[in-house]
């Protein structure tokens, strides 16, 4: 968690599932809806990286 960049990284402990989630402060609109989301979400699995909005995770 880095609270300065308004930025949380999530990563898989499981050597045979790794991953890696960032959440990450920010405006994003969703492109389907163009509803607005305060951050910006990655997940990186197996290679590729998937993009989009979310609402963040509370303490």
């Amino acid at each position: 968690m880095d609270n300065e960049a308004g930025r949380v990284v999530l990563a898989s402990g499981r050597g045979d599932t790794p991953f890696e989630l960032r959440i990450e402060a920010g405006a994003c609109f969703d492109d389907m809806s163009g509803e607005p989301f305060p951050a910006r979400v990655t997940l990186s699995v197996d290679g590729e990286q998937y993009r989009g909005c979310g609402q963040g995770i509370a303490p």
